[in-house]
């Protein structure tokens, strides 16, 4: 979401805020590192299914709170784990992955 200021005179409020619409094109792209002082959400949705009422099929992701490790980026525990490193992450739908 990005702020807009609005010209003088054309309204009462001074500025607003505006969704900026990002399509991740690879899974890199799709790895994100949160910033509480950033908030955003999250909208992964499937443009091949549509719903009754003619809207993409999808769902949200609002994040609440994040952690992050106390290892060291180098450290060998830390690389094996290096999914860790970002808050959200896109996986391909494989047919072994269940969601719990």
């Amino acid at each position: 979401m990005e702020r807009h200021m609005t010209s003088p005179g054309e309204s009462p409020r001074k500025s607003f805020v505006k969704v900026v619409k990002e399509v991740a094109k690879t899974e890199k792209d799709a790895q994100i590192k949160l910033n509480l002082y950033d908030p955003s959400e999250f909208h992964i949705v499937n443009p091949s299914r549509l719903s009754r009422i003619g809207n993409p099929s999808g769902y949200k992701i609002v994040p609440v709170s994040t952690a992050a490790s106390l290892l060291d980026l180098t450290d060998p525990p830390q690389i094996r784990s290096a999914f860790t490193n970002n808050q959200v992450k896109y996986l391909p739908i494989c047919k072994f992955l269940t969601v719990l």
